[in-house]
């Protein structure tokens, strides 16, 4: 389900973000909750803008999908698929300046996932 953003086609919650997270949690079967915000950023020494997605909430996606050292846990660390760390020359352990909203961190590259957009990179 999607909620909330910009744009015309996108429905008003009605519900806060966590009272969203908490009723999808309570429903019967449910083993997990994730939250995603997709956001633009600005990558040092790069032309071209990356996605970030940034998640909250049960990590056991990453389980399945982690092939190469670990998943994020801290703020400044990011994840990303093999044609996004190809095409920026990167690998696990570098070092990345990403620019979002006027302030600039930076990141450590803490595992590789098994596929990704080339264009994107995860985040908790």
């Amino acid at each position: 389900m999607t909620t909330g953003g910009s744009g015309n086609d996108r429905t008003p919650p009605r519900l806060s973000d966590l009272q969203i997270e908490e009723r999808l949690r309570s429903l019967p079967g449910a083993a997990g909750v994730r939250a995603r915000a997709p956001a633009q950023a600005n990558m040092s020494g790069q032309t071209q803008p990356v996605f970030a997605d940034f998640y909250r909430g049960d990590d056991s996606l990453y389980k399945h999908t982690i092939v190469k050292d670990r998943a994020p846990t801290a703020a400044v660390e990011i994840v990303a698929g093999p044609a996004f760390l190809t095409q920026r020359g990167l690998k696990v352990g570098d070092r990345v300046v990403l620019g979002l909203n006027g302030r600039k961190i930076t990141a450590i590259v803490v595992g590789q996932v098994i596929e990704g957009n080339a264009l994107a990179l995860g985040a908790t």
